[in-house]
């Protein structure tokens, strides 16, 4: 890199030049998505964190003892140091469990460039993850190479790291994501959010059937022909919609143009009820106010520079 500085008047130049080289990740555009309805946290509806897994070990605090407490919870050290009786009060860390599956495999995505589908879906992933971990959620994600990330609390970077670099590959299934989401210890109970291209029939079975009953989940179907022509990814799409919805998915299907702010807050609100399996999906053209909206023009596409 080379820099020359000048001053207005053309009186003196002075250039710089520069043989290191490093490496500039520019992270993906992401919009950040709303509460599920006013009045609600600044992540995610309350529904939907009631129904959402919690991870984590068991926190012992300790409080004044009360008339009635069960004398075998006194804890003695505390009582010792504060001279007043303590007793052992157990609280589950309120940390929610969150996988993101993104389908990275070449064929789920037929065109390509800063403007594709794929982009898109890559900026949705984005925008959900730091929603959910801004919500207090550990989430997990999930590509053709399994789980390759992991964000929490203020550790964001590697996920918006992970995603400038990703692009569609050469893979034939989305075995490898689904193995890592029900491998033990993976927080098999928690929210599932999909986000998948054009999905074969083949795929289907196994991929509705990743939804954990304990859990919501939620797939983010783009509707690929909306960028791109395709004549079998239209009739695949209603499939994928029916099934994921028969399943117990809430279905979100994103066309060209869409704002994902504008109807997330309603997909998760479905989500969170109980038993919303076979509830209309919401698509860009349903109720609940408007969910068709232009993305903001100038915003950078996704690249790693180096």
């Amino acid at each position: 890199m080379a820099i020359r500085l000048g001053d207005p008047f053309g009186l003196c130049e002075l250039s710089r030049s520069f043989r290191s080289l490093d490496e500039l990740i520019v992270a993906p555009a992401v919009e950040r998505l709303p509460p599920a309805r006013p009045g609600a946290s600044a992540s995610v509806s309350a529904e939907l964190r009631r129904a959402t897994g919690l991870v984590g070990e068991d926190e012992t605090t300790t409080r004044p003892y009360r008339s009635g407490d069960d004398l075998r919870k006194v804890h003695w050290k505390t009582t010792a140091r504060s001279g007043e009786l303590m007793v052992r009060r157990e609280e589950h860390p309120q940390i929610g469990a969150a996988a993101i599956l993104l389908d990275t495999r070449m064929r789920a995505w037929p065109d390509s460039g800063p403007s594709s589908a794929f982009e898109w879906a890559v900026s949705a992933v984005g925008g959900i993850g730091l929603h959910l971990v801004r919500g207090g959620y550990r989430v997990r994600l999930l590509t053709d190479r399994g789980q390759v990330t992991t964000a929490a609390g203020a550790t964001v970077s590697g996920l918006l790291d992970e995603l400038a670099t990703l692009a569609p590959v050469d893979a034939e299934s989305l075995h490898p994501a689904l193995a890592a989401l029900r491998r033990p210890g993976g927080d098999r109970g928690g929210l599932l959010v999909a986000v998948l291209g054009h999905t074969e029939p083949a795929q289907l079975t196994t991929l509705a059937a990743a939804r954990s009953h304990r859990a919501p989940a939620i797939a983010v179907l783009v509707d690929v022909t909306s960028w791109h022509p395709h004549p079998a990814a239209a009739a695949d799409l209603a499939t994928a919609r029916t099934a994921l919805t028969r399943a117990g998915w809430a279905v979100l299907v994103a066309r060209q143009g869409m704002s994902l702010a504008s109807v997330w807050p309603r997909v998760t609100a479905l989500a969170g009820q109980r038993g919303f399996a076979g509830a209309r999906p919401a698509d860009d053209r349903g109720g609940g106010g408007p969910a068709s909206a232009t993305r903001a023009a100038g915003q950078p596409p996704r690249r790693a520079a180096r």
